[in-house]
């Protein structure tokens, strides 16, 4: 009987564990104290990312839940595949749902690498496109109250349209604007943490070095 009893609680004490893991709550989070986007950090998992969301009212969803989710979506993946196999292992997506901020519709692309977000792409539609440079201001001016502006660089394939380029000790961040077609105001903001880009490199620098 006791060797029962000691049996169940054991499994039982397992199961606590994996659920606790799988949830990615307390010594299992991944999240990190640099700031990403809504309350989210960059080294969350998809778990973190979704409860953080849930205080906005926001969803993280797969993207075919999210293009049914939308109306009108405003990211559109055009089924772009990785191209190198292990990339397709460790990339995956995630999309949040519509919500209002900046008096716009706001949908989101979190990128995540082996499990942990990496980047966000920001898509902000003006509910009133008449004012899509008050939105740019208030965007901006956000922006500039979390990260050191760097500098504003004008686009050469688009004239008129122009990114803001800001940085902090752990992030990223660039505002693209194109404003050139008034009833199509585009203004896409990305943070991204700089050592993803870091890592990857020196990834494929350790199998140069031991492919011979």
């Amino acid at each position: 009987m006791l060797i029962s009893v000691g049996l169940l609680a054991l499994v039982f004490a397992g199961w606590s564990v994996y659920r606790i893991w799988d949830a990615r709550l307390g010594p299992f989070s991944t999240g990190t104290p640099h700031k990403a986007f809504l309350g989210t950090t960059f080294g969350m998992s998809p778990q973190e990312v979704r409860r953080s969301f849930a205080i906005h009212g926001a969803q993280l969803l797969s993207y075919e839940d999210y293009r049914k989710t939308e109306s009108s979506p405003s990211i559109d993946t055009f089924g772009v595949i990785p191209l190198f196999s292990d990339d397709r292992r460790a990339d995956t997506a995630f999309y949040m749902s519509s919500i209002e901020m900046f008096d716009s519709k706001v949908e989101a692309e979190f990128s995540f690498r082996q499990g942990r977000l990496g980047s966000v792409g920001v898509h902000i539609d003006p509910i009133a496109k008449t004012k899509a440079e008050s939105v740019v201001t208030a965007v901006e001016s956000k922006l500039r109250g979390a990260y050191q502006f760097l500098h504003r660089e004008e686009s050469r394939e688009v004239p008129g349209a122009y990114t803001l380029n800001f940085k902090s000790p752990s992030a990223n961040a660039s505002l693209w604007v194109n404003l050139t077609e008034p009833e199509r105001p585009i203004i896409i903001l990305t943070v991204a943490v700089p050592t993803t880009r870091t890592d990857r490199k020196r990834e494929i620098q350790n199998r140069e070095n031991a492919a011979f």
